[in-house]
């Protein structure tokens, strides 16, 4: 579960990798729940706007992809979906959640 349904984050045309842009984070509320075994949060990004960014996938800390030019003036706001998984032990079923990034 993410901490935020939805998260802001100020980003200049100028902003170039590896500047960190966001961090998101989301919590496995079942993560020592002995019965399901879940472990760690996974996180990546979908949607329009997501090849233009890459997160890391144990942090969540969300920078401008290398190489990637952002253009105010094609696209004023930027948008994408962050998505954490658990890691689920002995086969179980894997769970997410979704948030949404709007880069201004």
């Amino acid at each position: 579960m993410f901490l935020l349904q939805s998260y802001k984050a100020r980003v200049f045309e100028s902003t170039k990798y590896p500047e960190s842009i966001l961090t998101v984070r989301a919590t496995d509320l079942d993560r020592n729940d002995n019965k399901t075994g879940y472990g760690a949060v996974r996180y990546f990004l979908n949607g329009e706007s997501a090849a233009l960014f890459v997160i890391d996938p144990l942090s969540g800390m969300i920078q401008v992809a290398p190489g990637a030019t952002l253009d105010r003036e094609k696209q004023p706001v930027l948008r994408f979906t962050v998505v954490a998984t658990d890691t689920p032990q002995g086969g179980g079923e894997q769970r997410k959640s979704s948030a949404v990034v709007s880069a201004l």
